[in-house]
C-alpha cells in the first residue's frame, strides 16, 4: 500500500476527501432529474394570499421529504422531489387564525389526497384555501372557595 497505509495520516486524508467529494456531488446528481410541487395558499374567506405558510411534503410512510414557505403572494414551490406519490400539508403561521390542513381540504393524514410527482417535472396547482381554526372565548371568573 505504500504511502496509503491504513494507519497513516494520508489514508485518513484520502478517506476525508472521498467523503467530501461524495457529499458535494450527490445532491447535484439527485437534483438533476428531481420533480417539484407548486401552488398557492389563500384564505378560504376572501381568497387573500397567506404568507409564511409551512408547506410540507410527506411520503405514504410518514417520511418528511421536503418543505417550502409561502411568499407574500401565497405562492410556494417544493423542489428536489424524487418521482413518487406524496401528501402535502399546510401549516399556517403561529398565532394566525387559520387551521392546518392537507391538500384538498382534508384534515387527517389518512384522508389526505395523494399528489403524484414525476421525474424532472413540476406538479403545479396544488393549492390550498385555509379556513379559520377554532376559537375559545369566555370570561375568567373569580375562583370560588368551597370547603
Amino acid at each position: 500500500m505504500g504511502i496509503w497505509r491504513k494507519d497513516g495520516h494520508r489514508w485518513a486524508l484520502a478517506v476525508l476527501l472521498g467523503c467530501v467529494a461524495l457529499l458535494t456531488c450527490t445532491p447535484v446528481a439527485a437534483a438533476a432529474g428531481a420533480g417539484s410541487i407548486s401552488g398557492k395558499v389563500t384564505a378560504a374567506s376572501g381568497h387573500a394570499p397567506i404568507a409564511s405558510v409551512d408547506v410540507e411534503v410527506i411520503t405514504a410512510s410518514h417520511e418528511f421529504v421536503g418543505f417550502a414557505l409561502t411568499e407574500a403572494s401565497g405562492d410556494y414551490k417544493v423542489k428536489g422531489l424524487a418521482q413518487g406519490s406524496y401528501k402535502v400539508e399546510f401549516y399556517p403561521p403561529a398565532k394566525s387564525e387559520y387551521a392546518a390542513q392537507y391538500y384538498k381540504n382534508k384534515y387527517t393524514f389518512t384522508a389526505a389526497e395523494v399528489v403524484p410527482v414525476t421525474e424532472a417535472a413540476e406538479t403545479a396547482n396544488i393549492n390550498a384555501e385555509l379556513g379559520e381554526g377554532g376559537k375559545i372565548a369566555g370570561t375568567k371568573a373569580a375562583k370560588s372557595r368551597v370547603r
